[in-house]
C-alpha cells in the first residue's frame, strides 16, 4: 500500500466559523495505481488533495485522521520532513498551469529548479535530464522551448511543463488535480495519455481529480465520488460506471451528454450542493434525491461494504431495481 488516508477531516477558519471541508475520509492507493476522486466543485477533493500534501492555506487545519505513506504518518512531521517528500516522493500537477508556473521565469529556468533542489545532478547533468524530460512529455524542440516565458505556451504545453517539473525526481505518487480544465478535448485525450504513460514506464500511482467522468473512464482504475465532504460510493471503474449504486454517482451519469440522447435539454441533478457551512447532520444528498426517506434524514448513513464496492446510502439502487 502507497498511500493510506484514513478517516481524514479538515477544516477551516472562516467568518461562518469553523467549517469542515473534508469530513471522514478513507481511501487507499496501491502502487502502480491510478484512483480517480469525482465530484461537483465545492466537493472537497481539492482539499483533500491538499491535505495529503500539507499545502492548507493558514486558516485550514487537520482536526483528525492519519495520512499514511509508505506505512508513515505523514500529520507526525515536520515541515523541514515534509519539504523532502514533497517532490522527491509525491508531486501536484495543479488545476490552472498559468497561475502555477511563475510568469518571470523561462520554463528552462522552472524545470532546472526543481531538479537541482532535490538532487545532486551536476548543472549539465540536470540540463540533460530536463531536456530528456521535455522530450518524454512531448515538448517539440525542447532545446528551444526551454527559453520560452509561460505565456509564449500554449494551455496544452504548459500542463506538460507542469507534467515534467512533477516528474523531474520520478515520484512515487503524483496527483493530478483536475489537470485538463480548461483545455479542448483533443488536448485534453493527449494530456491523459501522457498521464497514463508516465504512470506505465515509471510504474507511479496517479491520485487523479476530477469532475469529469469521461476523463475517469479513460484513465482510471478505481473511482471514488465524494458529495459534501463525504466519500458516498467507491470501487473498480467499470463497476461504478456500468452499475452506479448511489443516487448521485447515477445522477453525474446521467448528466453525461450523450449522442443517441434525443431529450431537448441536459439531465440536471436536482438542487444545488449545500455550502459547507448549511451541510445538514444526515445524509447531505437528502435533500436532491428522488429516492430519500425519513430514514435519510434521521442520521448519516453508514458505509456499506457490498460485495464490488462501498456505498454510502440507505437506499442504494442495485441492477435489478
Amino acid at each position: 500500500m502507497l498511500l493510506d488516508v484514513q478517516h481524514l477531516t479538515t477544516e477551516f477558519r472562516t467568518r461562518h466559523g469553523v467549517v469542515q471541508a473534508v469530513r471522514d475520509v478513507s481511501f487507499s492507493i496501491e502502487k502502480g495505481e491510478i484512483l480517480a476522486l469525482v465530484g461537483e466543485s465545492g466537493s472537497g477533493k481539492s482539499v483533500t488533495s491538499l491535505s495529503i500534501m500539507g499545502l492548507l492555506s493558514s486558516n485550514g487545519r487537520i482536526s483528525s485522521g492519519r495520512i499514511l505513506f509508505n506505512g508513515e504518518d505523514l500529520l507526525t512531521k515536520s515541515e523541514h520532513a515534509l519539504r523532502r517528500i514533497r517532490g522527491n516522493n509525491m508531486s501536484m500537477i495543479f488545476q490552472e498551469p498559468m497561475t502555477s508556473l511563475n510568469p518571470i521565469f523561462t520554463v528552462g529556468d522552472q524545470i532546472m529548479e526543481s531538479i537541482q533542489l532535490h538532487t545532486k545532478l551536476t548543472k549539465k547533468q540536470a540540463q540533460e535530464k530536463m531536456l530528456h524530460l521535455l522530450d518524454l512529455v512531448g515538448i517539440p524542440n525542447p532545446s528551444k522551448r526551454v527559453k520560452d516565458y509561460p505565456h509564449q505556451l500554449s494551455g496544452g504545453m504548459r500542463q506538460r511543463i507542469m507534467i515534467a517539473i512533477a516528474m523531474a525526481c520520478e515520484p512515487q505518487l503524483l496527483i493530478a488535480d483536475e489537470p485538463t480544465t480548461a483545455l479542448d478535448v483533443t488536448i485534453q485525450a493527449q494530456i491523459l495519455d501522457l498521464i497514463y504513460r508516465m504512470r506505465e514506464q515509471f510504474n507511479i500511482s496517479v491520485l487523479l481529480i476530477t469532475h469529469d467522468l469521461g476523463v475517469v473512464a479513460e484513465a482510471a482504475d478505481r473511482v471514488a465520488v465524494m458529495y459534501c465532504g463525504r466519500i458516498v460510493e467507491d470501487g473498480k471503474t467499470a463497476d461504478i460506471l456500468s452499475s452506479p449504486y448511489h443516487p448521485y454517482t447515477l445522477g453525474l451519469l446521467k448528466s453525461i451528454p450523450r449522442l443517441d440522447d434525443n431529450a431537448d435539454r441536459l439531465y440536471m441533478i436536482p438542487g444545488m450542493v449545500p455550502p459547507p457551512e448549511e451541510v445538514p447532520p444526515y445524509c447531505a444528498f437528502a435533500d436532491r434525491c428522488s429516492r430519500a426517506q425519513d430514514a435519510c434524514r434521521q442520521g448519516l448513513p453508514p458505509f456499506i461494504a457490498l460485495k464490488d464496492r462501498n456505498v454510502r446510502c440507505l437506499n442504494y439502487i442495485t441492477e435489478d431495481q
